[in-house]
């Protein structure tokens, strides 16, 4: 596969979980959407987890990532841009 596909900057973190908004700017929507479900997503070249759910605007979902592994502060994600590869 070419290139990383950016998915948006995550926006909130809750337990072992993220939460972020698709990119506009990347024309994902529901049906493409799906296709990325289960797929496993990274912050910086770094592996943190997998595509666990797809919420949302069927023009605008918003995707659920489970982390994996521990990580001690997952806070510290938010605001970084987040891709699935």
């Amino acid at each position: 596969m070419g290139a990383d596909l950016k998915l948006g900057r995550i926006t909130s973190c809750v337990g072992d979980m993220i939460i972020v908004p698709s990119s506009a700017l990347e024309g994902i929507n529901l049906k493409s959407a799906r296709g990325l479900y289960g797929r496993r997503v990274s912050v910086n070249k770094l592996n943190i987890g997998r595509i666990s759910d797809i919420i949302g605007r069927v023009d605008m979902p918003y995707f659920v990532v489970r982390l994996s592994g521990n990580f001690k502060n997952p806070e510290t994600f938010i605001g970084k841009t987040l891709y699935v590869s």
